[in-house]
């Protein structure tokens, strides 16, 4: 079976996924360093943990998909997922390095994902033949079959994956999805940066990249030039969502136990539960308070 333009439903999502940048200008380093002490005022508003993180040398903070931190006069941003999609351009206006920068595009097929990889595979695989310097071809199975090629080394300044995002994020908006992803390093990302910065378009222009560089190796990717509405949901979970699901999937059902056994007290007691309702009940007849004097 070969991939044919029927099998294109529509691109989901397209842009920048990773971003990592370092800034050694004075001015442009206070910059970057208020704006992500905002990032991190945002993400906490959502749920997520603030710890320690360190890298190269560099020491700072971890929260979520944002980390950050400094070696002498320098400073060290990396951000990921909706974050990088948020924070790219203005972090990239202000860099002075960029070590590394994902451009992604994810599309819809009616086909099933491991198809549409295996396809790629077999594509890519039949135009390697006869070329002495092609880059490396590797695949990874799951069991439903082959489920992401990488196309080169990793250690190289370009490395590409072509993989089932519905298995891999296990979120609904990406059933059906297979994620291009071209990972650039060093010289290739700060290039790669300052081209991106001249698009307005940034879904278009990731879209056209991914193209191009997968299109080039041998994969048959028949898009249309029109990129469509794409969706604006959360790329990926939060912490906090992840910690919640685990709740439901692995708590919920022992409490639900213990409370038809008539501990409620002692589940509270045991989840540190009590003194939080009883905040959370002050909270609300403050709340009440005020309304009642307001009306």
């Amino acid at each position: 079976m070969t991939q044919t333009k029927s099998d294109f439903v529509r691109f989901v999502d397209a842009g920048i996924d990773w971003i990592t940048i370092t800034c050694d200008d004075p001015i442009h380093k206070t910059k970057v360093e208020l704006y992500v002490q905002k990032l991190t005022h945002q993400l906490r508003k959502i749920g997520e943990v603030v710890s320690p993180w360190s890298m190269y040398g560099f020491e700072g903070l971890r929260v979520s998909s944002l980390q950050y931190g400094w070696r002498d006069d320098a400073i060290l941003v990396r951000a990921s997922s909706d974050t990088a999609s948020m924070s790219w351009r203005t972090l990239g206006k202000l860099a002075t390095g960029c070590s590394r920068l994902d451009i992604m595009a994810t599309v819809e097929y009616k086909s099933q994902p491991n198809q549409i990889t295996k396809n790629h595979l077999r594509q890519m695989t039949r135009w390697r033949r006869n070329r002495k310097s092609a880059p490396a071809l590797s695949i990874f199975h799951d069991a439903d079959g082959p489920s992401t090629v990488y196309v080169g080394k990793r250690i190289s300044d370009r490395f590409g994956r072509i993989y089932n995002k519905a298995a891999e994020s296990g979120m609904d908006q990406y059933r059906n999805c297979v994620r291009y992803e071209l990972e650039l390093k060093n010289a290739a990302a700060m290039v790669a940066l300052r081209e991106m910065l001249l698009e307005a378009d940034e879904a278009k222009a990731a879209i056209a990249v991914c193209k191009q560089y997968f299109g080039d190796r041998g994969a048959f990717l028949d898009w249309p030039a029109e990129v469509g509405k794409l969706i604006v949901s959360p790329r990926s979970r939060s912490n906090a969502e992840k910690r919640l699901r685990w709740l439901a999937d692995s708590v919920k059902g022992t409490v639900q136990d213990l409370i038809e056994c008539g501990r409620l007290s002692e589940v509270l007691d045991a989840l540190g539960l009590h003194e939080a309702m009883l905040v959370h009940m002050d909270q609300l007849s403050s709340s009440s308070t005020t309304l009642e004097e307001v009306h």
